[in-house]
């Protein structure tokens, strides 16, 4: 039985699905093509792009040649993102990012991208951990790093976080980059585009 987070978050997606793609979508592909290209080449690899929404970065990496499937907990997101990608050998399947059913090292590398912000920090560090046990080799996380100063953007994080659960400001308070380490993550690169952070990470699962 879902717990009353994750219905009122997977409620809040269900409105919004329809109309994401026209909203956040072209800012979202310019920063999916800034994380892909932090990746360097990933034809053949095999990635999971977690809490993928309508596919965007997914979308991304498959269009530079690797073996992607999305997950994400939302029905109605999902739908969209099967529709945008009919054709492209993208596989997405419903699932709890923080309880993946993969194999360990099922994937090669792995994305999430402006979701852990939505989450409690105990389902937070749940969802990093089971993202580098799945994961063989590199990771990429992309999230906010800082809040911007414009008036309209701070009142639309307001309207978002009553809806969706309001996680946001403990987020932005905390460190990012020291959640990545502490749950066994290496850094490897990191770039900033305005207030978002994006990290490319090593799994190190050398000698374990």
């Amino acid at each position: 039985m879902k717990n009353p987070r994750a219905t009122r978050i997977e409620k809040f997606f269900a409105g919004i699905a329809p109309v994401y793609d026209f909203f956040v979508g072209p800012a979202m592909r310019a920063k999916a093509r800034a994380a892909a290209d932090l990746f360097g080449p990933v034809a053949g690899l095999r990635a999971l792009d977690l809490c993928t929404g309508t596919g965007i970065l997914a979308l991304e990496l498959a269009a530079r040649g690797a073996r992607v499937t999305g997950v994400d907990f939302s029905p109605a997101m999902l739908a969209r993102a099967q529709k945008k990608a009919a054709g492209r050998g993208v596989v997405f399947r419903l699932a709890d990012a923080s309880a993946l059913d993969f194999a360990d090292r099922s994937f090669d590398i792995s994305t999430i991208a402006m979701a852990l912000h939505e989450m409690p920090l105990p389902v937070r560090r749940r969802v990093l951990e089971e993202m580098r046990r799945v994961t063989r080799d590199r990771a990429l996380v992309m999230d906010w790093i800082k809040p911007s100063a414009q008036p309209l953007w701070r009142l639309g994080v307001s309207l978002v976080e009553r809806l969706e659960g309001g996680f946001y400001h403990e987020f932005i308070r905390n460190d990012l980059r020291a959640l990545l380490l502490d749950t066994g993550f290496q850094l490897l690169a990191c770039t900033e585009l305005d207030t978002i952070g994006i990290f490319l990470l090593s799994t190190a699962h050398h000698g374990e």
